[in-house]
């Protein structure tokens, strides 16, 4: 009886090592994916504030911008 009690124990930290192993490479790969979810996120943030700044500034030259404020 001892002795079925061993291996049904052996047998069960093998399933719960395995899960766990499972578990954790699932978990490090969708935590990478999101990361670089986010990276290329703030990259196209930081592309699209650039673009805009340039674009008001481009503007701020322009005569119609200059009739507007002088008024």
């Amino acid at each position: 009886m001892h002795r079925l009690l061993e291996v049904n124990q052996a047998e069960t930290m093998q399933r719960l090592e395995s899960t766990h192993f499972k578990y954790v490479r699932d978990h490090t790969h969708k935590v990478q994916q999101l990361i670089e979810r986010r990276q290329e996120t703030e990259k196209y943030l930081v592309q699209n504030f650039i673009k805009d700044s340039d674009t008001i500034s481009f503007r701020k030259d322009t005569e119609p911008y200059h009739m507007l404020m002088d008024r």
